[in-house]
């Protein structure tokens, strides 16, 4: 695989990207979805096998969220499928929170950034719950683990500040933020009413979130 390089994997990533947002508007039952969906995650996974030397835990993360892809894809109305790819996924977001964990510095938490966005998270997880608990049934519970798990994935992710170089934080904060709108506009959808387009809203917020995460983590994580 070594015999294309980075640059040329991006671009494949992009227009993999774009035939999928464009099929998911005008052919939304196209197999090919089936197709370019996980080859969209496959192509990340590709990516950071190609840097030298690769982040092992960037590969199992991929790997996990490619499962959930998978297992999302065939679940409509099985249960059975659907919470295995919200625990694939659960899985994604513990091992983001094990690689920002290596950059977070717990003697700097009293500092100007971990507060507000604190705040902020748990308001928006907060507001998140309160639309949805009323029509979760049984699924209460691993939405409000996912919830917690998902949002402390992004205040780790904030929390890097200082302790990478500027580039690597932006990639990763823009990520972690877009892998929370990219659950919340599936779950609102999923459990509380449907969104028009929503599995172009899905998709383009979760390919940039996956993009901008693998961008952010194979910088050099120097800070600057």
């Amino acid at each position: 695989m070594a015999w294309i390089s980075i640059p040329g994997i991006k671009r494949i990533f992009f227009t993999v990207v774009c035939t999928y947002l464009i099929l998911s508007l005008c052919c939304s039952g196209s197999f090919l979805l089936f197709i370019l969906k996980p080859a969209i995650v496959g192509t990340l996974i590709w990516w950071v096998i190609g840097v030298k030397p690769p982040e092992q835990r960037l590969v199992f993360a991929l790997s996990f969220s490619l499962l959930g892809d998978t297992l999302l894809m065939f679940a409509a109305d099985q249960f059975s499928l659907f919470l295995g790819g919200l625990v694939a996924f659960l899985i994604t977001h513990l091992i983001y929170i094990a690689i920002f964990l290596r950059n977070v510095r717990f003697s700097d938490f009293m500092t100007a950034v971990w507060i507000p966005s604190l705040i902020l998270l748990i308001a928006f997880a907060g507001l998140m719950l309160s639309i949805l608990l009323p029509v979760l049934g049984e699924l209460a519970l691993p939405v409000i683990l996912y919830m917690i798990v998902i949002i402390s994935m992004a205040f780790f992710a904030i929390n890097r500040i200082k302790q990478v170089s500027r580039r690597s934080y932006i990639f990763v904060v823009i990520g972690a933020l877009l892998f929370v709108a990219s659950d919340s506009i599936l779950a609102l959808n999923k459990f509380h009413s449907e969104i028009n387009h929503s599995g172009f809203y899905v998709m383009l917020t979760y390919s940039f979130a996956q993009f901008c995460l693998v961008t952010g983590l194979t910088e050099p994580q120097d800070g600057s």
